[in-house]
């Protein structure tokens, strides 16, 4: 593979990771810490690098946070229920 095809299977990948973010903004998101505490939010959008995660109505055991930026160094995972698409044109 040349550096070229390398360089526009990249491009395509990156494409593919930001068209799936879009899809789950305004999504909840399950999330576990560091410190391997759960919470729960509604994800909205991340830094380029995906270092910063930006979230609403954050659900922490010390109450609702309206609005928060977590920094994905501190976190463990992020869960979300996968987005259903209808097919165009069908029937039922």
């Amino acid at each position: 593979m040349t550096l070229e095809e390398k360089q526009k299977e990249n491009a395509q990948w990156r494409e593919r990771f930001l068209c799936a973010l879009l899809c789950l903004s305004d999504r909840p998101v399950e999330i576990v810490t560091a410190e391997h505490t759960h919470l729960r939010a509604s994800y909205h959008t991340s830094d380029s690098n995906f270092q910063r995660i930006a979230v609403s109505d954050l659900e922490t055991p010390m109450g609702v946070v309206p609005h928060a930026l977590l920094r994905s160094m501190d976190l463990i995972s992020m869960t979300f229920n996968a987005p259903t698409f209808e097919k165009h044109g069908s029937t039922s």
